[in-house]
């Protein structure tokens, strides 16, 4: 397995990550099983809401958006409890932590779980820790071996560091089910 990725930078261009099974975008990598389950856990059963999914996705919630997740609301007809989950392209942070902000303020989403790069500096980041009227819980994760297609393992993790946001009212609780995956951890401000 060959560790050419396919990720837009600062550049704005995308690499592709080779496996033995052939090329595939790294933005179509599959969130892990020790994310996913806990997260299960976590709420008692599925998220309502995955706005950023893809055709190889593990993970499963009500509504599922392969696309328009930018454009469509957050939200689950008939589900009163509003808890979404978004792991959205790592090549295009600010348009999804934008919508995410959005998301809150217009109330589509009461709890939501980001899982997402862990880049501090950049507007988008600022965006997700200053902009919600709500202190997020932040947990940044060891290196996280991402599933290829079919949920393959991938043979080495992630080049960067990930974190899970967390914004909604059981802080403590979501520390507790998420501490095996935890670096270190903070309040978003």
């Amino acid at each position: 397995m060959t560790a050419s990725r396919r990720t837009r930078g600062a550049s704005g261009t995308e690499r592709d990550l080779e496996t033995d099974s052939g090329n595939i975008s790294s933005d179509s990598l599959c969130t892990p099983p020790e994310i996913y389950e806990p997260l299960y856990e976590f709420w008692g059963g599925i998220p309502d809401c995955d706005p950023a999914t893809n055709e190889h996705a593990l993970i499963r919630a009500h509504v599922m958006h392969t696309s328009l997740g930018l454009v469509l609301p957050w939200r689950a007809p008939r589900r009163p409890t509003r808890r979404t989950w978004v792991n959205w392209p790592y090549s295009t942070n600010e348009p999804w932590a934008a919508k995410a902000v959005q998301e809150m303020k217009t109330g589509n989403v009461a709890e939501l779980v980001i899982f997402c790069m862990t880049v501090t500096s950049p507007f988008w980041w600022r965006r997700l820790m200053l902009e919600p009227r709500r202190n997020p819980r932040v947990i940044c994760t060891r290196r996280i071996k991402f599933l290829g297609p079919g949920g393959k393992p991938l043979g080495s993790g992630a080049r960067f560091d990930t974190s899970l946001i967390y914004y909604g009212p059981k802080p403590a609780r979501f520390d507790r089910y998420f501490r095996h995956v935890e670096r270190w951890s903070t309040w978003g401000r």
